[in-house]
C-alpha cells in the first residue's frame, strides 16, 4: 500500500511538473518500464488485500501510465520481457504481443469478468477506470477500444436490481449503466449498437461453450 501510494506521489508530480521525455534517461521513457509498471498495478488490484482507498491510487496511477502508452507508442515492452512474463495464464500469454495500449485495455476486462459475483471492490476500481479513461479518449480511439470496455462492463450493466440486491452490486450496476450510455452518446447509435451485439454474441457463446464442458463432465 505504501509503495503504491508513493508512486502515486512520484506519478502526481511527474503529470503536473515533469513531462515525460522519450529518447532521453528519463528513467520512466525507458523501454519497458511503463508497461511493467502497469502489470504490477494491474496484479495489486487483484490482491486480498485490496480496499476501496488503495483501489482509487492504483486507478489513478494506471490512468497515468496508460496516458503515456497512448502518449508515447514507442516506449514498448522489451522483447524479453514481453516472452517471459505471466507464461501461466493462458489469457495473458495471448495478448503478451498486442500493442500496450490494448493489451491494458484487455487485461482489465478480463480481470473484471473473471471477478464477478466474487470482487466487487476489484470491479468497482476497473469500471472507475473504465469510465475516466473513456472521458480521455478522442471519439476516434474510443471506437478502436469500446470492445473490451463494454464486455468488462456488459453483465453489470444488465442486472436486474431489486429490493434485496446488495448495496456494492447496485453500486457497480449503476456505474456499469452510466458506462454504457456515456459509450453510447460517444460513438453514436450505429457504432455503440454494431459493437454492443459483438459483445453481447461473445459472452453468449463463451456460456454456451461453458455449459457444454460441465455437461460432458458431468
Amino acid at each position: 500500500v505504501t509503495t503504491t501510494r508513493l508512486f502515486g506521489q512520484y506519478l502526481g508530480i511527474r503529470s503536473k511538473h515533469v513531462p515525460l521525455v522519450v529518447d532521453s534517461d528519463d528513467w520512466l521513457a525507458q523501454p519497458g518500464v511503463v508497461f511493467k509498471l502497469i502489470k504490477q498495478f494491474c496484479a495489486q488490484l487483484e490482491s486480498e488485500f485490496l480496499t476501496e482507498e488503495f483501489g482509487t491510487q492504483i486507478v489513478k496511477n494506471l490512468l497515468y501510465l496508460t496516458g503515456c502508452l497512448m502518449k508515447y507508442p514507442q516506449i514498448t515492452p522489451n522483447n524479453t520481457e514481453s516472452s517471459t512474463t505471466d507464461k501461466k495464464d493462458e489469457f495473458y500469454t495471448k495478448y503478451d504481443y498486442l500493442p500496450p495500449p490494448q493489451w491494458v485495455f484487455r487485461r482489465l476486462s478480463r480481470m473484471a469478468t473473471k471477478a464477478i459475483a466474487s470482487n466487487d471492490t476489484l470491479i468497482k476500481c476497473i469500471f472507475q477506470w473504465n469510465g475516466a479513461i473513456a472521458t480521455t479518449l478522442d471519439n476516434e480511439t474510443l471506437q478502436f477500444f469500446i470492445k473490451p470496455l463494454l464486455y468488462s462492463v456488459f453483465v453489470y450493466s444488465r442486472f436486474d436490481i431489486g429490493e434485496t440486491t446488495p448495496e456494492n452490486i447496485k453500486e457497480n450496476s449503476r456505474i456499469a449503466k452510466e458506462i454504457v450510455e456515456y459509450l453510447k452518446e460517444r460513438v453514436g447509435t450505429t457504432t455503440f449498437i454494431k459493437t454492443y451485439d459483438e459483445v453481447q454474441s461473445m459472452i453468449t457463446a463463451k456460456r454456451a461453450k461453458r455449459k457444454q464442458s460441465k455437461d460432458l463432465l458431468a
